[in-house]
């Protein structure tokens, strides 16, 4: 059969030829499938460790100003934060206490570490009710995070676009 002599040690050069050709397309297409998704050797791991880093900074300061306290949302704004860290804490706390922040979602569009920083950007809303008022408020924006890593912490340093506090 000629299957059979196709896969046997007496191929002609020209078989073995065709068989080495497809092995190494082959070898090419999937090299190229797995660096167009992102699964070369330690590609997914670097992003997906940088993008849960980002998330959980993110995390961690909403969460601080969901149960607004002044020193704790202080602690996680870092001591070198432009433009003015000081009005940007009191801004914070100012628009916390004008209204009941009813929910807050964000979405990370991307997380870039660069240099010692990580730039985060996300989108997010936010629905609030003002106090003395029974209408709700929905706000939507646009924002980058850059946060700086400071004695093994991430610490928001620099805030660009829309403010979602």
């Amino acid at each position: 059969m000629k299957h059979e002599r196709f896969l046997s040690l007496r191929a002609s050069s020209n078989e073995k030829a065709f068989l080495v050709l497809c092995v190494a397309l082959w070898s090419c297409v999937c090299l190229c499938a797995c660096s167009a998704t992102g699964l070369q050797t330690g590609a997914v791991s670097e992003d997906v460790n940088f993008r849960v880093v980002g998330k959980a900074a993110l995390e961690d300061i909403f969460n601080s100003y969901r149960a607004f306290e002044h020193n704790s949302f202080n602690d996680h704004v870092s001591q070198r934060f432009i433009p003015d860290r000081n009005a940007f804490v009191n801004g914070a706390e100012q628009n916390f206490t004008k209204s009941v922040l009813i929910e807050f979602n964000y979405f990370v569009d991307i997380v870039v570490k660069e240099d010692g920083f990580l730039n985060v950007g996300f989108h997010w809303e936010k629905k609030t009710q003002p106090y003395g008022s029974s209408s709700l408020v929905l706000i939507k924006g646009k924002t980058d995070f850059v946060f700086s890593s400071e004695d093994d912490k991430w610490l928001l340093y620099q805030v660009r676009g829309d403010d979602p506090f």
